[in-house]
């Protein structure tokens, strides 16, 4: 962006109010200044209807705007953006795991200092410092939403049998009924390493390595503690969002490791109503269990938590940049937060947001935000080696090929993989 369109927004608390119309910033063709955002396709239609407000509320100002929409989830959107910045769109939505990324490939735009004011101002600190690279924000806070708990069956599970991993474990193999947890995914497989204290190099928290320890090395034993036994143990691999959902109607699985997901396009709830002998109240939403090591010491499941944000692209003209600043904002207030909320089921990053009485009362929300207090820990930047060095040490215990013999070996492994940086 230009020094001029900065100085403009930054001398204005409205945006769009500096040029005195689109046409004074040079913008103005026979189809209007094209706006086009990406956005999962669940948020559209509440989308559509927040840009209809917004024109409506400032109509001189976006008479000649043309918004068009495609559906394209956090993790698509992210990286296609940064392929190409220049046929990319004007807004999108991303994980704050990409944010470094983006920004390092020119397509995240920095937030004029009257943004800033205002996302420091209605959102909670944690969402809106992940934002923050070198002192510059670079994306509007937008959901609260990106961790995970477990969901269970409470016909199988009581209350106090979910607060031990060690019962659950005990119950389900009796039963020959699985668990799913994504053994292969570092989004997951890290919460051993997380609730020991073991620094895995993510950034998150600080970027140490401390798996060549003894606390890492008995990490390593724990997690093959429970899933060694591969196949024929408890656990088994989510296959999709609605793994659960179509694991609790057929009777095979009685608890699950997921974020909200799980009910992607109401496929939880749907189940509940649609199949006999469940009900919504069947499905039970808590912080993950505690489990215990090989010497019998016990420790809270720890677990990655983030939020998505709305990114503008600052590949594209002054005049769409500064109107793509002012209807990203407007997405994010905290009403707009709450319409989302609606629509998908994401918790608002907007402090008030996340005390509507809607919100508080979603069971699921609920649950995370007990995950997120008792061993959440803050996933920002995470390079590709980090995921591909946990997938295959998740893999290697669950199928077999790490043993009590040679499980030392496979963390070593892991710490000279997390340790390589990407080419």
């Amino acid at each position: 962006m230009k020094k001029k369109l900065l100085s403009l927004l930054l001398a204005s608390t409205m945006a769009l109010s500096v040029c005195g119309g689109l046409a004074a910033c040079g913008e103005k063709k026979d189809d209007g200044l094209v706006i086009k955002v990406w956005c999962p396709d669940g948020a559209i239609t509440a989308y559509e209807q927040m840009v209809k407000d917004y024109k409506t509320a400032h109509p001189d100002e976006t008479k000649d705007w043309n918004v068009t929409f495609e559906a394209k989830g956090e993790g698509d959107a992210a990286s296609a953006v940064r392929t190409d910045p220049a046929t990319g769109p004007n807004i999108y939505f991303l994980a704050s795991d990409q944010i470094d990324k983006n920004v390092a490939q020119g397509a995240l735009q920095a937030l004029p200092n009257n943004y800033v004011t205002e996302i420091q101002a209605r959102d909670g600190a944690g969402a809106v410092d992940a934002a923050a690279i070198d002192g510059k924000y670079y994306a509007f806070p937008n959901a609260n939403s990106n961790g995970y708990f477990l969901i269970y069956d409470t016909q199988f599970f009581t209350a106090d049998d979910v607060k031990s991993l060690d019962t659950m474990v005990t119950k389900a193999t009796a039963s020959g009924k699985k668990i799913i947890f994504d053994y292969g995914n570092g989004f997951y497989n890290p919460t051993f390493f997380f609730a020991m204290g073991v620094g895995l190099g993510d950034t998150a928290s600080n970027n140490e390595i401390t798996l060549k320890t003894d606390k890492g090395y008995e990490a390593g034993k724990t997690f093959l503690k429970y899933f060694g036994t591969g196949a024929n143990g408890a656990f088994t691999a989510s296959t999709g969002n609605n793994s659960v959902a179509v694991g609790f109607e057929a009777g095979t699985v009685v608890a699950g490791v997921m974020g909200t997901w799980v009910n992607e396009n109401n496929a939880l709830y749907n189940m509940a109503d649609s199949t006999d002998g469940w009900s919504r109240e069947r499905i039970g939403f808590t912080k993950l269990p505690k489990f215990t090591d090989t010497t019998g010491k016990e420790y809270q499941m720890g677990s990655f938590m983030g939020a998505k944000y709305c990114g503008v692209n600052p590949a594209k003209s002054e005049a769409a940049v500064e109107a793509s600043l002012a209807l990203a904002n407007y997405f994010n207030t905290k009403e707009n937060q709450i319409k989302r909320y609606i629509a998908t089921g994401d918790c608002p990053t907007n402090i008030e947001g996340a005390k509507d009485p809607r919100v508080t009362a979603d069971p699921m929300l609920a649950a995370l935000a007990e995950q997120n207090a008792a061993g959440g820990h803050m996933q920002l930047v995470t390079p590709d080696k980090f995921w591909e060095g946990l997938e295959t040490f998740g893999n290697g215990v669950y199928n077999g090929e790490t043993t009590a013999a040679n499980i030392n070996a496979a963390v070593d492994a892991l710490d000279a993989a997390l340790r390589t940086k990407a080419e």
